[in-house]
């Protein structure tokens, strides 16, 4: 483990968020960075700053580390974060219980094996 980055209430469901993450996992940092880029995908957003965050911390917490090259996605985690509880108008005077949904995203980052 080289470096992690974590951001909480982030309020996107984690249901949309973990497709996502299962497509950087396992990936070069510099490969998962352009993918991410190129989703164009408002729910990619947050991943792309947890994972821009990642490296950032990499690179300052190591100073032999001058470009991403040696260094992959060895964990994403995206859990369930709190969860706001709001009523709407359901068939015969009921109130229908929506959750708007929120989620925590961890990134860490290592350094590739080499043969």
């Amino acid at each position: 483990m080289i470096a992690t980055a974590k951001d909480t209430n982030v309020y996107v469901s984690q249901y949309k968020l973990r497709k996502f993450a299962d497509g950087i996992r396992g990936k070069s940092v510099d490969r998962a960075l352009e993918w991410l880029r190129a989703c164009m995908i408002k729910r990619a957003v947050p991943l792309l700053k947890v994972l821009a965050s990642a490296c950032a911390n990499a690179r300052s917490k190591d100073e032999t580390i001058t470009s991403l090259d040696g260094l992959y996605v060895s964990q994403v985690k995206v859990d369930q974060g709190p969860y706001t509880t709001y009523f709407k108008p359901g068939a015969r005077g009921r109130g229908k219980v929506l959750r708007r949904r929120s989620s925590r995203i961890e990134v860490v980052l290592d350094m590739k094996k080499k043969p």
